[in-house]
């Protein structure tokens, strides 16, 4: 990763510099060049996501608890002060092992940005709650909702995580109606090799 990145920027560098000293000479190819920058920078933030990414897992790794993560989360997307977000977290869960924490965390996070992305949802109610059998996990918006379900690579996601757990995850919505997004999880599950902290 970090040689991918350093080679993107090196040769955006060089780009821009080539570009800085043809301006005047040959336009055309000062031109031609930062076309070139442009998409060495769109390839060094792609790479940079995935990053960062990847560092945000590791944190969620480290922690323990999974109610203080939510809070993080939401409080960090309210600096607007135009979202409303409800959370019931029922304490129980934080008895639960870290990758199934992680699990929760990542697939609410990812049902919190898609309501943002998609269906620009003002409104989050988010209900974890533990039965002696599985850990139900709701989230629901009051965004613009769809006729149709597409899964995105997020949503395909959060089914990768829950299944790997053992979990059934449902997707529901309704044109001006928002979406809604149920999980259960079995308290006694065996995981596969795979983390489920994957993105």
């Amino acid at each position: 990763m970090h040689d991918s990145i350093g080679h993107s920027l090196i040769a955006l560098r060089m780009h821009l510099e080539f570009a800085e000293n043809m301006i005047e000479a040959n336009p055309q190819k000062a031109g031609e060049a930062i076309v070139k920058a442009h998409d060495f920078s769109q390839k060094s933030i792609k790479e940079l996501r995935k990053a960062v990414a990847v560092l945000k897992d590791q944190s969620v790794n480290s922690q323990i608890d999974l109610e203080e993560l939510l809070n993080d989360m939401i409080e960090s997307l309210q600096t607007s002060g135009k979202l409303k977000f409800t959370l019931n977290f029922d304490k129980e869960v934080e008895s639960g092992n870290q990758d199934m924490k992680n699990c929760i965390y990542n697939s609410v996070r990812e049902a919190v940005t898609n309501g943002l992305k998609h269906g620009k949802a003002q409104q989050f109610l988010i209900n974890i709650t533990k039965s002696s059998e599985k850990i139900r996990v709701i989230v629901e918006d009051d965004g613009e909702g769809c006729s149709q379900i597409k899964k995105s690579h997020g949503l395909q996601g959060i089914e990768e995580r829950i299944g790997l757990l053992n979990g059934k995850v449902s997707f529901s919505s309704e044109k001006g109606r928002g979406f809604k997004l149920l999980a259960e999880i079995p308290v006694m599950y065996k995981t596969n090799a795979i983390k489920t902290g994957v993105m």
